[in-house]
């Protein structure tokens, strides 16, 4: 796929108060509120972005820290699966080593983009802990000028044991730093000196990771991307994209680039069966090289009859969303309980 320097947006995260304290999940589909821009993420110390596969997720963090170096700023992208210790953790920075070591010399924020928790929790969560705690240790003397950005799916993310790691092994150790920076640079004065105010514990700041959702393409940018793909005749494509009502799949990056292969090659999209048809072909056979390093390759037969599957699951149990979380699911959610005994 080509590489798009793409405008993207991001939505926050917010509970549906109609549903208690559930998880608005509409705003996954492109239905958040409050759009925000990197510029107004990079105000945050830590930052979880949300995003299911095909969103652009990987893409886009690549595409920022690649504007941010080329504005002078040290930003790094790191690939949370390749992290198993300090060593690997050095060998992801190979490429901007120069950056990295000047950075930790000198007195400047540094950014670094975490990507992606739900392939470093590919094999166990005990993995994608252990990345974190590299993180953690490699960053620990340098936690107070540091903006961090990690990416999920929004089903990993409701996991709270990816919660409660995150905080431990990033929030609470920058709010730690930022403390100590702040006790630090209070002034302390003798008899002969005006009083300064002493920090309190309770005006020490508090890090809570704000949680917002990689927004859709808009349809400039999807227009964009599509003719970054060699989309052909754009004109008809895109009246046949809003005669068909596709706007939801033109929309997302991986679906588009599909879409405008589609497109080139029969010169229409065919019906919706054909266009969904087509589009699960392509997800089923999408190539992961963190899978394939895992040993975790499903046949293309397995994956088609595990998604036939969890269809009916969901169809028949009148619910939108399969949940891996064994308590008690939330409405509108597929508990695994009873995806026992399907296959």
């Amino acid at each position: 796929m080509p590489i798009v320097d793409l405008h993207r947006t991001f939505s926050e995260l917010r509970l549906n108060v109609e549903d208690g304290q559930e998880y608005d999940w509409g705003q996954f589909l492109g239905h958040g509120k409050n759009r925000k821009t990197w510029e107004e993420l990079h105000e945050n110390p830590l930052v979880v972005i949300l995003g299911e596969a095909g969103i652009g997720k990987t893409i886009e963090f690549r595409n920022e820290a690649n504007r941010l170096r080329e504005a002078g700023r040290p930003a790094f992208f790191i690939a949370l699966d390749q992290i198993s210790d300090l060593q690997a953790w050095h060998q992801e920075l190979l490429d901007h080593n120069a950056m990295y070591r000047a950075w930790e010399g000198a007195d400047e924020l540094g950014f670094f983009f975490l990507d992606s928790v739900d392939e470093a929790r590919l094999k166990t969560h005990a993995d994608f802990k252990r990345a974190l705690g590299v993180v953690q240790q490699a960053l620990d003397s340098t936690f107070a000028r540091v903006r961090i950005a990690i990416s999920t799916r929004t089903t990993d993310w409701t996991a709270p044991a990816v919660q409660s790691a995150i905080e431990e092994r990033l929030a609470k150790p920058i709010e730690r730093a930022l403390a100590a920076n702040a006790a630090s640079a209070t002034s302390f004065s003798f008899s002969d000196s005006p009083a300064v105010e002493v920090l309190k514990p309770s005006s020490a700041p508090t890090v809570k990771a704000s949680v917002v959702s990689l927004d859709p393409l808009s349809d400039a940018e999807a227009h964009r991307c599509a003719k970054a793909f060699g989309l052909s005749n754009e004109s008809t494509f895109w009246t046949a994209v809003a005669e068909g009502d596709y706007q939801f799949m033109a929309t997302r990056p991986l679906d588009l680039r599909w879409m405008v292969d589609l497109w080139n090659q029969r010169g229409s999209l065919g019906t919706y069966i054909e266009l969904i048809e087509a589009n699960i072909a392509n997800r089923l056979c999408e190539f992961n090289e963190s899978y394939q390093a895992a040993g975790e390759v499903l046949s293309v037969d397995q994956l088609r009859s595990g998604a036939i599957e969890l269809a009916a699951a969901t169809e028949f149990g009148g619910c939108a969303y399969l949940t891996l979380d064994s308590s008690t699911p939330s409405h509108g959610e597929v508990p695994p309980w009873r995806l026992v005994g399907l296959s």
